[in-house]
């Protein structure tokens, strides 16, 4: 059997009571308890933060990093298009009130100012080289009616005769001379035996093919006189028409000196 419990206060030992709260001793003596209490921590005037995960850490470094950079990037880039504007449009640029524009820049221009190219004719166009084309020969007479020349120069008439008809005319001993000169008597005889064919040309001047035909047709003859400075139109053997100019009579064992232009068409007048 167990006797009964003694009273704590009875035998001055301390009793074991039960204290709500932060109790750090409790001690009892001669009938005293002595209550030692501790005062509670105030709570946290908020939860305290998360810490933050290893990778979240880097993350955020490397983000922090990449808008510095970009925004370095983007300082650099806005300084220098302003430094190029500044440059190429700025009063101290090269592009002035004045300068020319730059290459590959479209001028705008009043249609109004513009001339108006006429189209070019139509027609067959000539598509013959030029080497190609057929060059006028001695034998071509021209559209206006106007006779080339075959031979214009300085030569000697005498007793021998001269042929007008070669290139260069030359003295001819039979037949075939078309003019003949004595210089004692002053006296021209053509070579033609068909028709008058020496006409003299009263001037002024020296006349061309057309008034040697017309002076032929009314006043030829078979012979005429000449003397220094005289002029005759002379039709030749082969129906060629010439303008013929004394310049120097000669004497008995000289020829006369003529000055002689020889047309390329021929006719039977």
């Amino acid at each position: 059997m167990t006797g009964p419990t003694p009273d704590p206060e009875a035998t001055g030992q301390g009793s074991h009571n039960s204290f709500d709260g932060d109790a750090a001793l409790q001690i009892g003596r001669n009938g005293h308890q002595v209550n030692v209490y501790q005062a509670p921590s105030p709570p946290p005037p908020y939860p305290p933060p998360l810490p933050a995960a290893p990778g979240a850490r880097a993350g955020a470094a490397v983000w922090n990093g990449a808008g510095f950079l970009l925004a370095a990037v983007c300082l650099a880039a806005l300084i220098g298009g302003t430094a190029f504007a500044v440059k190429s449009y700025g009063p101290w640029g090269e592009n002035e009130r004045g300068a020319a524009p730059p290459p590959g820049s479209v001028t705008s221009q009043d249609p109004a100012a513009t001339p108006t190219q006429a189209p070019p004719p139509s027609g067959p166009a000539d598509d013959t080289p030029p080497t190609a084309r057929t060059a006028p020969t001695a034998s071509t007479v021209p559209r206006s009616g106007v006779s080339p020349v075959r031979w214009r120069g300085e030569l000697r008439i005498g007793t021998a005769g001269v042929d007008l008809d070669s290139v260069p005319p030359e003295q001819s001993t039979d037949a075939s001379y078309d003019a003949v000169l004595f210089t004692t008597s002053g006296s021209l005889f053509g070579g033609r035996s068909g028709g008058p064919d020496v006409a003299p040309w009263p001037g002024p001047g020296t006349p061309g093919r057309k008034e040697c035909v017309e002076r032929l047709a009314t006043h030829g003859s078979y012979t005429a006189e000449v003397t220094r400075e005289s002029v005759l139109c002379l039709r030749t053997q082969t129906g060629r028409v010439a303008a013929l100019t004394i310049t120097d009579m000669g004497d008995l064992f000289t020829d006369a000196t003529v000055e002689a232009v020889v047309w390329e068409a021929r006719d039977s007048a």
